[in-house]
């Protein structure tokens, strides 16, 4: 008996996913430039058409930073130079903002880590331009979510407005605890926002209604208010993932060690290399697997991780043997990490974690390599006898 999978083209947009998530953070020559967009053949008649596209799987930052000699790319004047303008200013707002919630809750006794998204920013590319990013990530003690709770409604942020079609919305309060339910979130509190307004941007207005309308608020013909936004956990683990017998990571594990940083003048803490880098990996595998969700921008940061030399093999296999419940996202993602994108994974490094078998582990989440859902490729299996 075989089985047999039928080879799936990847073109298009998966193709140009690949090209340029084997080269980042790197940036290339023109040429060879030219050669990782030309995976979209024809491109999109206008400069938004382009970027509309790149966005729809976060992979504007990781083209912009690969093929940024090209013109149309890296050049003025484009749409791809005016999102950058207003990542930029999203960028230094988070910042800080961030740097007054730090101050408030240090003068309580309460720690907050930055886990993702800035943290990569600030610590793992930070010769980069800043990239184009919706909010920050926090978590803190489970004990302490009140307390952040409420000094994030005193700095002005609210839980219930959402950004539609350009103009601030009040969410019902029965809305507001659907999304922060929800079961995709890892360790979800709530998420804050608030309004500031930000002439800077007022040109680009027409701009703004193309390309980013739910995430830049535009009053009065348009006068341009950015939307910072600080997302509270209290755990790295997804919610769907439940505690006990040491199945998964606690507490304890994602405060061990915390770093700091140092990003634009602005000083944060962040969880120590190990653990942003599970993290990663299980973040990801999940809103792969469960949620088919097609975000490539964590996959370009633990990329980018992994080429700076940031991960301690060892320590990391430990930490997965520890908690079963790891072992598959750490081994599928590092993997297809290792085959596809080129990256230096050790081969004794997934052979050391033992990946249980999906009949003895599928309350863990083994469901298999996630590569051909995360690039939207259906493979077809074919058994037969010889």
């Amino acid at each position: 008996m075989w089985i047999h999978a039928s080879p799936a083209p990847v073109t298009g947009l998966a193709a140009l996913a690949v090209r340029s998530l084997r080269e980042f953070p790197r940036r290339l020559p023109a040429a060879a430039a030219a050669n990782v967009l030309s995976s979209l053949g024809d491109l999109p008649p206008d400069g938004t058409g382009l970027l509309r596209l790149l966005m729809s799987r976060r992979l504007a930052h990781i083209v912009r930073a690969v093929c940024g000699e090209l013109p149309a790319i890296g050049g003025p004047d484009t749409a791809m130079s005016r999102l950058q303008e207003v990542a930029v200013a999203l960028a230094d707002l988070h910042l800080s903002e961030l740097r007054v919630l730090r101050e408030e809750l240090a003068a309580k006794g309460v720690p907050l880590l930055v886990p993702k998204g800035t943290f990569y920013a600030a610590s793992v590319y930070p010769q980069l331009e800043p990239p184009f990013g919706v909010d920050v990530d926090l978590v803190v003690r489970r004990e302490d979510v009140e307390a952040v709770d409420a000094t994030l409604r005193r700095l002005g942020y609210t839980d219930d407005l959402a950004v539609r079609s350009n103009l601030p919305v009040r969410l019902p309060p029965a809305r507001v605890a659907e999304e922060n339910a929800g079961f995709g979130y890892f360790g979800q509190g709530r998420g804050f926002v608030k309004l500031v307004r930000t002439p800077a941007l007022d040109g680009h207005a027409d701009f703004l209604r193309q390309v980013l309308p739910g995430y830049v608020v535009l009053l009065g013909g348009g006068q341009a208010y950015l939307c910072p936004s600080f997302d509270v956990h209290h755990s790295l683990n997804s919610l769907h993932d439940t505690p006990g017998a040491g199945f998964r990571p606690g507490e304890d594990d994602w405060w061990r060690a915390p770093q700091q940083v140092r990003y634009r003048g602005v000083e944060f803490e962040a969880p120590d290399d190990v653990t942003v880098a599970w993290f990663a990996a299980n973040h990801l595998y999940a809103d792969v697997m469960l949620f088919g969700d097609g975000n490539l921008k964590i996959l370009g940061d633990l990329i980018a991780l992994v080429r700076a030399g940031r991960v301690d093999w060892a320590a990391l296999a430990e930490v997965a043997g520890r908690h079963v419940a790891l072992r598959p996202p750490v081994f599928y993602v590092f993997r297809m990490l290792r085959g596809v994108f080129g990256c230096d994974v050790p081969a004794d490094f997934l052979a050391a974690l033992d990946v249980p078998s999906p009949r003895d582990s599928a309350h863990f989440a083994d469901f298999g390599d996630p590569l051909a859902r995360l690039l939207d490729v259906r493979a077809e299996l074919t058994v037969g006898e010889r």
